[in-house]
């Protein structure tokens, strides 16, 4: 489902075929032309909000220029061992940076509001958190334990 979601993005390209006329570069880095693989996996200001939220894997965090499609990411995201939330947090996490960095873009487009990295990350932090509104195994848990704990959580990924 969330593939055929991204197939929908509505890239600059297809904006400006709708009489929208946009500069065809990146509104989040201003220093190449946007596409989908560069919006969400190749942008300097994305890579920072890659970094920040993976940074607790060191040597281990992906190196997001090795894919070329966002296709091709989303199917390499790693399994992980622990307990049924870090689980389903883990699997969320690669889909919530992509809303993250997709409202960004679009409150720059179309409200003219910028945020930076860290303003995008702690937003990614939330969405996840209420992407697990439902989940039974969120019953458990605390914001703080997800903000606070972090580190703890993804180095027991490696």
């Amino acid at each position: 489902m969330w593939l055929l979601l991204l197939g929908k993005v509505q890239t600059l390209e297809n904006l400006n075929a709708r009489g929208m006329q946009l500069a065809p570069f990146c509104c989040l880095c201003v220093g190449s032309e946007e596409s989908m693989g560069h919006l969400f996996l190749h942008c300097c200001f994305v890579d920072s909000v890659w970094e920040s939220v993976l940074s607790p894997l060191n040597g281990q965090r992906p190196n997001l220029f090795n894919f070329l499609t966002v296709e091709s990411f989303l199917h390499a995201w790693p399994r992980v061992q622990g307990s049924v939330f870090v689980q389903k947090v883990w699997e969320l996490v690669p889909y919530v940076v992509i809303w993250s960095v997709w409202c960004a873009r679009n409150d720059v487009i179309f409200k003219g509001k910028r945020r930076n990295a860290e303003q995008v990350r702690r937003e990614t932090m939330a969405y996840l958190w209420n992407w697990l509104a439902v989940d039974e195994e969120r019953g458990d848990h605390h914001f703080s334990d997800l903000i606070l704990g972090w580190e703890a959580m993804v180095q027991g990924i490696g």
